[in-house]
């Protein structure tokens, strides 16, 4: 979850991702239940029984199919491609930043089981990475080839960075959402994006906290685990019954 704002913002830089999503996505509108739909999605894979995990995998590409339009469909490869790299990117980047740098062989093996993932979505094997360094020269390649990021492309990652209106309790998240966005996404993004580069004593004090919280009170990832597998059962349910996610 503390990833998902970073990679809906590298996602949607994406000239042609960000058209499909300004056209037929509720990203811009309903952006939590949005990210919700896409946790559940992820824990069918990883963690559902054999009827949720199709059930959800022929929904979710079923959708895909549907999404056209000039110069973009949401099942072409290469833009699937880099939809799921930007979700390895960032798990990576949070992951370290809250554990340690992780080892070369570990982020080879979160990249084939990624790999699982993107058969899923239809990328063929050969078309996913077996080593990190093979995936890191793809992502940043893509990443430095991309055109400036043009005010249709901007306006998609920006309405989730300023554009969003949160309940009066959690009003502090923004700011701090912005921060952690900054630090993890690619330089050349930040800069594009507008975004100011994090204060490192201020970066330091909110990642502190974080993993104190994180690990302090073992209740938040129990009740955090057990709120993700629930929704993806009543997400699996729902969709079996309607066709809808």
């Amino acid at each position: 979850m503390l990833a998902s704002p970073v990679v809906a913002v590298t996602e949607y830089a994406h000239p042609a991702i960000a058209e499909a999503a300004r056209r037929h996505s509720r990203v811009t509108t309903d952006p939590f239940n949005r990210t919700a739909r896409t946790c559940a999605f992820f824990m069918a894979v990883v963690h559902g029984t054999p009827r949720e995990r199709a059930v959800m995998c022929a929904q979710i590409n079923k959708q895909h199919a549907a999404v056209r339009g000039p110069g973009y469909a949401a099942d072409d490869v290469e833009l699937q491609r880099w939809v799921l790299a930007t979700f390895f990117w960032a798990v990576v980047a949070v992951h370290e930043s809250l554990h340690g740098e992780m080892e070369e062989g570990e982020k080879d093996e979160l990249c084939r089981d990624y790999g699982v993932l993107g058969g899923v979505l239809k990328i063929p094997a050969e078309r996913w990475f077996e080593r990190w360094v093979d995936f890191e020269r793809y992502y940043e390649g893509v990443v430095e080839g991309m055109v400036p990021l043009d005010e249709r492309t901007r306006a998609v990652g920006s309405t989730i960075l300023w554009g969003l209106t949160w309940p009066w309790f959690v009003a502090w998240v923004p700011p701090f959402q912005r921060m952690l966005v900054a630090h993890w996404m690619p330089e050349r993004l930040r800069v594009e994006y507008g975004l100011e580069k994090p204060n490192p004593v201020v970066l330091w004090v909110v990642l502190t906290v974080t993993r104190w919280v994180y690990y302090g009170i073992p209740v938040i990832r129990w009740l955090g685990r057990l709120w993700l597998l629930d929704l993806m059962r009543r997400t699996a349910v729902r969709v079996e019954r309607t066709g809808k996610f």
